[in-house]
């Protein structure tokens, strides 16, 4: 039962690098493109890369947003400050997309080289 709910691309030889990497800033589907990651046999460098820069913006925005929530406790109201951070992530975000999508392993600027050093597990 358990195994018609995996999606067909497991079955058909597995899915394309740069679909791994575009999949990967979408955060409700970064759990599908890993697991394709880990299960294939061939672990490519230009998805390993995507996953560790979009699972490090996704922690930093996580963690962007609790702060500023903790700090203001109004969750309706955004300072100027947590604005500006949080308009820094989105455009990491759509940098790191871009990315993917020409398929280059390009950092996102500022914190995308250390991504690559703290997440040596993906």
């Amino acid at each position: 039962m358990g195994l018609v709910l995996l999606p067909a691309f497991l079955y058909f030889g597995g899915m394309d690098r740069r679909l791994i990497a575009v999949m990967s800033y979408l955060w409700l589907l970064w759990f599908l493109a890993f697991f394709t990651f880990a299960v294939s046999e061939q672990k490519d460098p230009l998805a390993r890369f995507h996953l560790r820069q979009s699972f490090g913006l996704g922690l930093l925005s996580v963690l962007a947003l609790a702060g500023f929530w903790l700090a203001d406790s109004n969750l309706f109201y955004f300072s100027a400050p947590s604005l500006v951070v949080l308009l820094l992530l989105f455009a990491g975000w759509i940098y790191g997309f871009k990315m993917a999508m020409d398929e280059k392993e390009k950092p996102v600027p500022l914190v995308g080289r250390l991504f690559q050093q703290w997440f040596v597990f993906i």
